[in-house]
């Protein structure tokens, strides 16, 4: 760096005359080529100039003084200060005279003290070198690089503050806002047929500002809730529905003279109809159920002696086939099966003996042949009643109205359906067994109706007034109307 030892501070000692002051001595500092005054110089007499003192090795380059040395005064740090003035002009001493420039000697602690330094910290290039070495020059210390770089983000982070600041108080000041970063949804507003009502918006914390959101959201119409109109009461008329219960057809079970074949046994008679069978049959299935067919008969028709199948099966001299201690085979039990639960006839229901050993086509007395089954040649008689037919087995019959052992069809389903969600444990299968009949039976007492297990007109309204007429609609008539 150049020195510049001929460039002096014009002397401020015909000034300071004037003004009627004592005469000082001119104090001229020259650093890199500016001229600064020193600040408050101590009054001395009038003597000739003193040389120039050089400071060799300051931050900035030289710096020359010339001021009339004064005792110096004793200092409470010691060591340090005398330290810091050795770095100055290594001469161990402390030179006399020194003050600190005036921006500096006037500068303390404090907030007001802070705010007169902080224009400085905006000085750049030569200028800033400049104040380091007068500070370095009053005080005696150094600034690090580090506290340098602090200064700066102290200075530059509270600039960005203050106009982040100032920004923010223009911005409320003329009615805007902020529209703040959040997570929260905006709230929706109403609007009616003459007038939109928005709802407040929240107030959103964000960053160090807390901004109120008043962006005024999409307005949405609001649903006015229409009252349903009233259910149309279903035109159901159970009469009309019940007559279509009814089977239009030529020829009946009932109207063909066919005699009852139904019979409530019990567990000991089933076991001993399945003995008889397979004893005066052998293993023959259509033989063995002709067999069970003449015991029923015998049963059935109300004038040959015993009314039940133990007392026809065990009557003196009449089925010496019969052996109480025989296990009856599967297939024995099976046929048994065919003719108590299926009615299954395959004789007419007058026939009421058989013989083994018998010349096929010949009658025996009064009784006429009429076939053999599996070695037994079948005789008919008169004499007891009974038709002369052999009737369908069940669930194979034509029945007018649903009854036991008619046609699996759509109107037994109904019935047994109505009955099942009236509490009564019928399985809607379509085929009206003994466990539909007893439930029908139970429900024509109930509601007062003749109770013969025959579900008639007045039985189907019955069931269909208890089971809901609506609820009949929903389930059996509107898939109807939607498929025609």
């Amino acid at each position: 760096m150049n020195k510049k030892p001929d460039i002096r501070v014009p002397g401020e000692t015909n000034r300071r005359k004037r003004k009627g002051a004592k005469t000082v001595s001119a104090q001229r500092v020259v650093i890199s080529g500016a001229f600064i005054k020193a600040a408050n110089p101590a009054p001395v007499p009038e003597e000739p100039d003193e040389p120039l003192i050089n400071l060799e090795d300051t931050p900035v380059g030289e710096i020359f003084i010339r001021k009339k040395e004064k005792p110096a005064k004793p200092e409470k740090d010691g060591e340090k200060k005398e330290e810091s003035i050795d770095r100055i002009n290594g001469s161990g001493k402390k030179p006399a005279g020194i003050a600190a420039p005036k921006r500096y000697s006037k500068a303390g602690n404090g907030v007001l003290a802070a705010l007169r330094r902080f224009p400085s910290f905006f000085r750049f290039g030569s200028s800033r070198s400049s104040d380091a070495a007068l500070e370095y020059a009053a005080t005696g210390r150094l600034q690090s690089k580090r506290s340098k770089r602090n200064k700066r983000i102290a200075v530059y982070g509270g600039s960005g503050f203050l106009a982040a600041a100032a920004v923010l108080a223009i911005t409320f000041a003329s009615g805007g806002a902020a529209a703040p970063v959040s997570t929260q949804t905006a709230p929706t507003a109403t609007v009616s047929e003459t007038t939109r009502t928005y709802a407040a918006a929240p107030v959103v914390e964000s960053g160090y500002q807390s901004a109120i959101y008043t962006a005024s959201p999409t307005p949405t119409k609001t649903i006015v809730p229409t009252t349903p109109p009233d259910k149309t009461p279903v035109q159901l008329d159970p009469k009309a529905e019940a007559k279509k219960y009814m089977v239009k057809a030529d020829k009946y079970y009932n109207q063909m003279g066919y005699s009852n074949n139904h019979y409530k046994y019990t567990d000991k008679e089933y076991y001993m109809m399945a003995q008889v069978m397979q004893g005066e049959a052998g293993g023959s299935l259509e033989g063995m159920v002709a067999v069970g067919n003449v015991v029923m008969n015998r049963v059935l028709s109300g004038r040959y002696p015993g009314n039940t199948i133990t007392e026809v099966i065990t009557a003196s001299h009449q089925f010496t086939g019969y052996n109480p201690n025989r296990v009856p085979s599967a297939q024995a039990r099976y046929a048994a099966n065919l003719v108590l639960n299926y009615e299954r006839w395959v004789v007419p229901q007058n026939t009421y003996f058989f013989r083994s050993g018998w010349e096929t086509g010949s009658d025996w007395g009064k009784n006429k042949f009429y076939k053999n089954i599996g070695g037994n040649c079948f005789f008919t008689s008169t004499k007891y009643g009974r038709s002369s037919k052999i009737p369908p087995e069940m669930f194979e019959r034509t029945y007018k109205w649903p009854t036991m052992g008619c046609k699996p069809e759509d109107r037994v389903y109904k019935i047994q359906y109505m009955l099942n969600k009236l509490g009564y444990g019928v399985k809607a299968d379509k085929y009206f067994g003994q466990d539909t009949k007893d439930a029908l039976i139970d429900f024509q007492k109930k509601h007062k109706i003749k109770a013969d297990g025959i579900a008639g007109e007045k039985t189907i309204v019955a069931l269909i007034n208890a089971f809901g007429i609506e609820e009949y609609y929903k389930k059996f008539c509107a898939s109807e109307t939607s498929a025609s």
